[in-house]
């Protein structure tokens, strides 16, 4: 159980490995939700990480029809994500 002390820590776009499911939380800064907005990535959007270089992240979004976005470090990490449902019920306590 967490407690009033214990803070939540907030991951980003930037922070992921590929293989990894998130569903976007919250996209910070009008320039930042513009270059998102041109990827089709918007708030509660669900995501796969396919694969990541030291500078960019393959995206695959998990939309009614799949498409892939390349999003790059430098401004990802102004995207605050969450951890898919599924994902979390899948791992091992």
């Amino acid at each position: 159980m967490r407690t009033l002390d214990q803070p939540t820590l907030t991951r980003s776009l930037a922070d992921l490995a590929p293989g990894e499911s998130v569903r976007i939380q919250n996209i910070y800064f009008d320039q930042v939700r513009g270059l998102c907005s041109k990827l089709g990535i918007t708030e509660g959007t669900r995501l796969r990480c396919r694969a990541r270089t030291a500078n960019e992240l393959l995206l695959q979004l998990e939309t009614d029809s799949t498409r892939f976005a390349t999003a790059h470090v430098s401004w990802a990490r102004f995207v605050a994500v969450e951890p898919e449902p599924a994902a979390v019920a899948a791992a091992p306590a």
